[in-house]
């Protein structure tokens, strides 16, 4: 720093002058105290002048270019020499920098900024859901009545049907378990193993059993999605046990599209995204809803309804269902299945996963599945066998050593 402040001290003595006479112009010293400027320091010798004069001759592009890079270099030093005592030599080098090759600060941080990373593709949506089935007629029954309560709260309001239009179809009335992505090649054949491979782990934690499941009370999620709730008890604890082996199942796969929300078990009811796209196209036409958004589902109106009781329902199977083609009052396409009893694994209609190779590669994977888990079954059975053949061995040489010894052996 002590050096750059002295060759900018030196070079702020000096003045660019333009001399009329010479369109070039010449270097005038100016002395230090502000004075008037003395006259210019005449050549050494007479070779020097010659080779003044000779410079002076060269061309008017030589001597302007010259005389820029003096003036830059001058300017630069002097940008350094005024700096404050405590500036970086960092910062004096970016401003002798910008002065040499004539680029504004302000452009040069907007070159030197980084551009903004590209926003990553959208996730794409779930094709697919794994759910438990519950089509028992008290739960039919339970749903029915909340939907004619709603058409009731919506005729009461002066609505125009959109209540209604909310309404969840009671035949397609399911638990789902978590949500899928099966449209990538090789994923239908993919989920088959996965369903395989759940089997197996619920053989192993002793879950491959029927679930009995109670369905009583009502719930929504910010009065967007009405649903029947499992109520707390056995039931709805080993179904969540099931969902938990499910989801790292599929997840290992790659299949699941969950993100790692809280399982709540429930039954959709209604919901409010039926009508999104019919309040899109009434936006800006006035009425009731002229904002565009669909309305909230009402509460209190179904205070009579909050203790719904949907009876009791048995679930024998895990159903790997297609979003797509459901056909009103009917269940959705089962592409899947798992048999909460044996463990095996079978495939669906001849139609699923749209027909073809995905429907033949499917079927193959459920088929070596299910002689999967039936070699497992096989195996826990005959090492259930053996525990129990040990245990009344032990029993059999326990009655005999009561009978030698005359006493009570525990």
């Amino acid at each position: 720093m002590a050096e750059r402040a002295v060759a900018a001290a030196a070079i702020a003595d000096w003045d660019m002058g333009s001399d009329p006479s010479d369109e070039f112009g010449a270097v005038v010293p100016r002395q230090s105290g502000g004075g008037a400027p003395g006259p210019a320091p005449p050549p050494a010798d007479a070779a020097a002048a010659g080779t003044s004069t000779a410079t002076a001759a060269g061309g008017a592009a030589a001597s302007a270019a010259a005389v820029a890079s003096t003036s830059a270099v001058a300017g630069a030093a002097a940008a350094a020499a005024a700096e404050p005592a405590g500036a970086s030599e960092a910062a004096a080098a970016d401003a002798a920098a910008a002065a040499a090759d004539g680029a504004p600060d302000g452009r040069r941080a907007a070159a030197q900024r980084p551009r903004p990373r590209p926003r990553p593709s959208p996730r794409p949506r779930p094709t697919h859901f794994l759910a438990v089935r519950t089509p028992s007629q008290a739960t039919r029954d339970a749903i029915a009545r909340v939907h004619s309560a709603l058409a009731a709260a919506d005729g009461d309001a002066g609505g125009g049907g959109d209540l209604a239009a909310c309404c969840v179809d009671a035949a397609g009335a399911h638990v789902t378990l978590l949500a899928l992505d099966l449209s990538a090649p090789g994923a239908p054949a993919a989920a088959a193993r996965a369903l395989g491979a759940l089997g197996q782990a619920l053989c192993g934690e002793g879950l491959l059993a029927p679930l009995a499941l109670a369905l009583r009370g009502l719930g929504h999620f910010r009065r967007q999605v009405l649903f029947l709730e499992v109520a707390p008890g056995p039931g709805r604890d080993a179904l969540s046990r099931v969902a938990a082996s499910a989801r790292a199942a599929f997840a290992s796969a790659g299949l699941s599209h969950e993100d790692g929300k809280e399982f709540n078990p429930h039954i959709t009811i209604a919901k409010t995204s039926r009508l999104i796209g019919q309040h899109k196209r009434r936006r800006g036409a006035g009425g009731r809803h002229s904002s565009g958004r669909p309305p909230k589902l009402p509460w209190d109106e179904l205070a009579e309804h909050h203790a719904a009781d949907g009876g009791e329902a048995t679930a024998a199977q895990l159903l790997v269902c297609a979003m797509q083609g459901r056909r009103n009052g009917e269940f959705y396409p089962i592409e899947l299945t798992l048999c909460l009893e044996s463990g095996a694994v079978a495939a669906g209609a001849p139609g699923a996963f749209g027909g073809g190779a995905a429907a033949a590669a499917a079927a193959e994977a459920a088929a070596e599945a299910t002689a999967a888990a039936t070699a497992a079954a096989a195996m826990a059975a005959a090492a259930a066998a053996a525990r129990g053949g040990r245990r009344r061995a032990t029993r059999r040489m326990a009655d005999e050593v009561r009978g030698w010894c005359g006493c009570a052996v525990m």
